[in-house]
C-alpha cells in the first residue's frame, strides 16, 4: 500500500497524540503509586512546623544549620519522602514550605510545634509518638449563648469585613523576594513601532537576515491563530511596513545563530477612527490592569511600592470589601465584562451538548463600541485562558483588539503540537522579552495609536502570578515605572484606572487556614481618577470614598462602567451590580450575588473576658501600644499604659460555610466540596481600658501556638483631647497613644 505525503504527517500526528496520551496516563499512575506510598507511610499535619528542632546538616543543604533543599516538583511530598527515605533512620520526616517550595529534613519532633500558614508537617509513622498530635492546635474560647454584650452588639454591621494584616507572622514565613529573571537571547535586534518594522540601526552588522510572520487569528475561532502575510529584511533591505498588531520574527546572526521572537505594538484601524464618538463621562478612557491570584494583602505584601504609589501620587480608591463571586478567573472576569455569573449566560462550556461560542454573550466591549470606543483585551496565559480553557471561546471575538493569538504563537514555537490547556511558555519569558513588560508596552502603544480615541481595555497578567506565590514581586519595578510614565505622559488626565486581582491563594494548605479563606475572598482592587474628576462629579467621588469600606463585587465594577455609559441616568438591567458611583450602603452577600461558601463577611460571637486567650490578648495590646512609646524614645514625655479592664471581647471567624470549604466539587466550580474547620488560630477582637488616660482601644488579635499577635491596624475610640498635646508637632502619628505626663 503507498501512502501520500498528507497520510505519512495525519499518522505521525496520530501516534504523537497517543504517546502524549500514554505519558499522561503513566504520570498519574505513578502520581497515584506515590501518594498511595504516602499515605501508608507518612502521617500529614498541615499548617505546622517545628523550627529549629530536629535540624541537622547535610551534603548539598541550601543551609547550614539545616539539611534544606528546593525544588521545582509540583508535589512537594514525593520529593521530600525520596530525599528522607534515602537517609533511613536518621531522618524522622520532614517539613514543606509551599511558599519558598523548599524541603528540611527531620531527625526529631520533641518540643515544641508553631502554626505555620503554608508549612507541612510529614512523619513516618513510625515515630508519630514524637508529636503530640491532639495537642498541637488551640482550642479557641466557646461563644456565649446569650448575646447580651451591648458594645458588641452596638458596633455589629450587617457584613463585619475581616480585618487582616498584610505581614501576618504566621503567613510570612512562607513569603520570600525571588531572584530576578533574565531572559535568554539578545534583545532589541529587531524594533517595532507605528507600523513599521526594522532591523536595530546600533546592531545591523550582527544580523544577517530576518524572517517576519504576521500572527492573526484564526477565521472562525478565536483560540487558535494563524501566520499570514510574510517578508524578509536584511542588510540592504533593513525595514519594511506591515501595520498589524501582532509579529513573529525570525532573526539570523551574522555568526548563524537562530532566535524567535515577537512582537505586540496596537496599530489603529481605520474602521474604529470613523466611530462616533460623545463628550463627558463617556468619553473617558478605561483602562483595567488585571493580576492574578492577588488578595488586598498579597499586593501589599508583593507590590508595596506600587502600592505606595497608587495610594499617594494617584489618590486612588482602594477598595477593602471587594469580594469574588465564585471560584477562580473565569467567574470574576465574566462578571466585570457581562454583569452576569455564568450560570445566568447560554451554554458555552465545551463538554455540554448544544454549547456555542461565547461571541453573543453580553460582553460590555459591545457597548462601549457604540459609543465610539477602541476596544482591546489581553491576556498571557491562553493555556489556562479564562474563556478558552473550560468555556468554548470566541469564534468572532467582540473586540477591536483581540491580542490572545500572539500567546498562542509564542507557546507554538516551543511547543509545536500546542492545544489549549497543553503546553504553556516558561520563565516568565516569550523569546527575549519578559512577558509582563510585553503587555505593559501593548497598553503604552494603545494610547499612541489612538491618541483622540476613546479606549477601553483589559490586560490580564497570569503568567507572573497564577499559583507562584512570590513571583509577583518581580514585576514590581516595571509596573511602578508604566504608571509613572502614564501620569508623566499626562494618558492618566481623562482614564480612569482599574487596577485589581480576580481572587487570591486558591492552592496548598494556606487555604485551609482562615487566613487564606479570607485572602482568597478578598481580591484587589484600586480604582483612580483624574485630579479634575472631584470637581466634575463630587457625588461620584464622595460615594466611592463611602464604599471602599463596605461590601462590593466584580459585578458593581461592571454596573460602574455601564453608568459611565449612561450617565446622567443610572445603569438599568444590572442584576446584582450596583454602581460604585451610587451610594451602596450596608449589604449582604445574598444582595450582591456572592455565594455563602465565598462570602467575606465575619461572623462576630461575644466571648467570656476572664477566659486565659482574652486575658492574654489584653496584654499584648498593652505591650503593643507601650512598644510604640518605647520606640519612638517618648517616654518621659508620655506616660506608660496599664490595663484597667476589658471592656468587651469578640470571636471573630467566618460562616461555616466558608469555614467548612475546601475546594469546588466540579471543574465549573458551581459546587462546593465541604471539609474540616481549620485548627490552629484564633481570631479575636478586644475593647480594653487603659490608665492613665482613661483611653478605650479596639483591636484584633491572633492567638495561635500559645504566641498573641496584634493586628497594628488598631483604634482608639473614645476622644482623647489635648492629651497628647506635648507631641503633636514631632509625632503627629502618636496621638492616640500618648498621655503627656
Amino acid at each position: 500500500m503507498v501512502f501520500s505525503h498528507r497520510n505519512f504527517i495525519f499518522l505521525r500526528r496520530l501516534a504523537r497524540r497517543r504517546i502524549v496520551f500514554l505519558l499522561g496516563i503513566l504520570s498519574l499512575a505513578i502520581v497515584w503509586l506515590l501518594k498511595g506510598y504516602l499515605n501508608t507511610t507518612y502521617v500529614k499535619i498541615e499548617n505546622a512546623d517545628f523550627p529549629n528542632i530536629g535540624d541537622f546538616s547535610c551534603g548539598k543543604s541550601l543551609k547550614k544549620a539545616s539539611c534544606t533543599f528546593a525544588s521545582n516538583q509540583r508535589n512537594l511530598e514525593t520529593f521530600g519522602i525520596k530525599k528522607c527515605n534515602a537517609l533511613g533512620e536518621l531522618c524522622k520526616g520532614f517539613v514543606t514550605n509551599q511558599g519558598m517550595k523548599t524541603v528540611t529534613l527531620k531527625r526529631t519532633f520533641y518540643g515544641k510545634n508553631s502554626f505555620a500558614a503554608g508549612m507541612t508537617i510529614f512523619v513516618k509513622k513510625s515515630y508519630i509518638s514524637l508529636i503530640n498530635i491532639t495537642g498541637m492546635f488551640e482550642a479557641c474560647v466557646d461563644s456565649l449563648r446569650i448575646e447580651d454584650n451591648k458594645s458588641v452588639n452596638s458596633k455589629k454591621r450587617r457584613c463585619n469585613l475581616a480585618n487582616l494584616d498584610p505581614f501576618d507572622k504566621s503567613i510570612m514565613g512562607v513569603m520570600f523576594k525571588p531572584e530576578k529573571f533574565t531572559c535568554s537571547g539578545r534583545k532589541d535586534l529587531t524594533l517595532y513601532d507605528n507600523g513599521i518594522l526594522r532591523i536595530n540601526p546600533e546592531l545591523k552588522g550582527t544580523v544577517s537576515k530576518v524572517v517576519w510572520q504576521v500572527v492573526k487569528v484564526r477565521p472562525g475561532d478565536g483560540s487558535k491563530f494563524i501566520l499570514s502575510s510574510s517578508g524578509k529584511l536584511n542588510q540592504e533591505k533593513s525595514q519594511v511596513t506591515i501595520n498589524e498588531d501582532m509579529i513573529r520574527v525570525k532573526v539570523t546572526t551574522t555568526n548563524n545563530q537562530i532566535q524567535t521572537d515577537f512582537h505586540l505594538k496596537i496599530f489603529p484601524k481605520s474602521y474604529v477612527l470613523k466611530r462616533q464618538r460623545k463628550k463627558g463621562l463617556s468619553s473617558m478612557n478605561i483602562i483595567m490592569v488585571g493580576l492574578d491570584s492577588t488578595a488586598h494583602s498579597h499586593f501589599q505584601r508583593k507590590l508595596r511600592k506600587v502600592y505606595k504609589f497608587l495610594k499617594d501620587d494617584l489618590q486612588s480608591f482602594i477598595f477593602n470589601g471587594y469580594s469574588i463571586v465564585g471560584d477562580g478567573t473565569t467567574p470574576a472576569l465574566l462578571a466585570l465584562l457581562t454583569g452576569r455569573k455564568e450560570e445566568e449566560l447560554p451554554e458555552g462550556r465545551h463538554r455540554m451538548k448544544g454549547a456555542k461560542c461565547l461571541d453573543d454573550w453580553p460582553w460590555i466591549f459591545k457597548d462601549f463600541q457604540r459609543n465610539g470606543y477602541v476596544t482591546m483585551f489581553n491576556e498571557d496565559e491562553v493555556d489556562l485562558g479564562a474563556f478558552t480553557y473550560r468555556l468554548m471561546g470566541f469564534c468572532t471575538p467582540p473586540m477591536d483588539h483581540y491580542l490572545l493569538p500572539y500567546w498562542y504563537a509564542g507557546i507554538s514555537a516551543i511547543t509545536p503540537w500546542f492545544k489549549v490547556g497543553q503546553g504553556s511558555l516558561k520563565g516568565h519569558c516569550i523569546g527575549s522579552q519578559a512577558i509582563h513588560n510585553v503587555s505593559i508596552e501593548m497598553v503604552r502603544s494603545l494610547y499612541e495609536a489612538y491618541p483622540t480615541t476613546p479606549k477601553f481595555g483589559m490586560t490580564f497578567f497570569s503568567d507572573i502570578s497564577h499559583n507562584r506565590l512570590n513571583d509577583l514581586s518581580l514585576m514590581e519595578d516595571d509596573l511602578l515605572r508604566f504608571l509613572k510614565l502614564m501620569k508623566e505622559r499626562h494618558y492618566l488626565d481623562n482614564t480612569i484606572l482599574v487596577t485589581f486581582g480576580d481572587h487570591g491563594i486558591r492552592f496548598g494548605s494556606i487555604r485551609s487556614t482562615v487566613i487564606g479563606k479570607m485572602e482568597e475572598r478578598l481580591p484587589f482592587l484600586s480604582i483612580s481618577v483624574p485630579n479634575w474628576f472631584e470637581k466634575t462629579y463630587p457625588e461620584f467621588v464622595k460615594n466611592l470614598r463611602e464604599n471602599i469600606n463596605v461590601l462590593s463585587s466584580p459585578l458593581d465594577v461592571h454596573a460602574t462602567f455601564r453608568h459611565i455609559l449612561s450617565y446622567p441616568s443610572e445603569p438599568i438591567d444590572v442584576g446584582y451590580g450596583k454602581s460604585l458611583f451610587t451610594k451602596l450602603g450596608e449589604r449582604v452577600c445574598k444582595e450582591t450575588g456572592i455565594p455563602t461558601h465565598f462570602c467575606p463577611c465575619m461572623e462576630w460571637k461575644p466571648v467570656d473576658i476572664n477566659h486565659d486567650h482574652i486575658k492574654k490578648s489584653a496584654q499584648a495590646i498593652l505591650d503593643h501600644i507601650n512598644s510604640l512609646i518605647r520606640k519612638e524614645n517618648l517616654v518621659g514625655k508620655c506616660a506608660l499604659l496599664s490595663l484597667k479592664e476589658i471592656k468587651s471581647a469578640v470571636k471573630v471567624k467566618p460562616n461555616e460555610d466558608v469555614e467548612t470549604f475546601e475546594r469546588s466539587a466540579d471543574k465549573d466550580g458551581r459546587k462546593a466540596s465541604k471539609g474540616t474547620k481549620p485548627k490552629g488560630v484564633c481570631h479575636y477582637q478586644l475593647q480594653i481600658g487603659t490608665m492613665p488616660n482613661n483611653g478605650i482601644f479596639e483591636a484584633t488579635v491572633q492567638l495561635s501556638s500559645g504566641s498573641v499577635m496584634v493586628n497594628k491596624q488598631m483604634s482608639r475610640i473614645d476622644r482623647y483631647g489635648d492629651q497628647p498635646k506635648c507631641i503633636v508637632q514631632t509625632h503627629h502619628h502618636m496621638r492616640e497613644y500618648c498621655y503627656c505626663t
